[in-house]
């Protein structure tokens, strides 16, 4: 990075991290890895390119503390993982019912928000929002046939949480909540730099953003999308 260009928020949080919705050879790292990398040095070598990914509920939930100490020894202190509650997460929350917290517990350290993948139903009752605030920040990932929905939209963020923006199908995200998770699947140089443009505006000096790749190359994606938000001082 050219060390004239700085992050105009200083240092702390308060930057874009980019990364891959996984990290795993069959998803968004498909031929990511040299031939023959063990599985045990994925995540470590992941991590030395990127600053973030997603861990899917089933990966959090089975986690036990030995499998987190390894994850935790795999990143260095700027990583971020972001956790996923599914629509069963969210069930036991709606009953009162505690989260299974073992293994978000142990990665506290590298934890700045979470991100809720309800179903229709239970956007209808959005009560269970609270509860989560109250341990960390949210991002909702509105089901497809809800995400243009403008009532719901507003109802997430009512409740204090931000919806989930899917770059590639609006063209900027909602002003609410404090941490943002974006998703993409540009390749496209420009159009990385537009989304960057427009998180970086979105994270103002207050707010964290996470931007997330997928599909196919999405590791590569994000190694792009770094470099780029590195030049633009993001």
């Amino acid at each position: 990075m050219n060390q004239a260009v700085t992050n105009r928020r200083g240092p702390g949080p308060y930057e874009l991290l980019i990364g891959a919705v996984d990290w795993s050879p069959e998803g968004a790292c498909v031929g990511y890895y040299d031939d023959g990398t063990p599985e045990e040095w994925q995540l470590c070598y992941y991590s030395n390119m990127h600053r973030a990914v997603m861990l899917s509920s089933g990966q959090w939930r089975s986690a036990g503390a030995e499998l987190c100490q390894q994850w935790l020894e795999d990143v260095d202190p700027g990583f971020v993982f972001v956790p996923e509650l599914d629509e069963e997460c969210i069930e036991l929350l709606i009953r009162g019912q505690s989260l299974p917290m073992t293994a978000l517990d142990h990665l506290a350290d590298h934890i700045i928000g979470i991100v809720a993948v309800p179903t229709t139903e239970q956007l209808a009752n959005p009560g269970w929002i609270k509860p989560l605030l109250e341990t960390s920040s949210l991002t909702v990932i509105l089901p497809a046939s809800q995400s243009t929905d403008e009532m719901v939209r507003q109802s997430v963020c009512t409740h204090g949480a931000s919806v989930a923006w899917i770059a590639d199908d609006t063209d900027e995200p909602e002003s609410c909540g404090d941490f943002l998770l974006a998703i993409s699947q540009a390749t496209d140089s420009r159009r990385q730099r537009e989304i960057i443009a427009r998180l970086d505006h979105w994270m103002g000096e207050a707010r964290q953003a996470v931007l997330l790749f997928e599909g196919p190359g999405a590791a590569r994606s994000a190694e792009q999308a770094r470099t780029i938000a590195e030049l633009m001082g993001v």
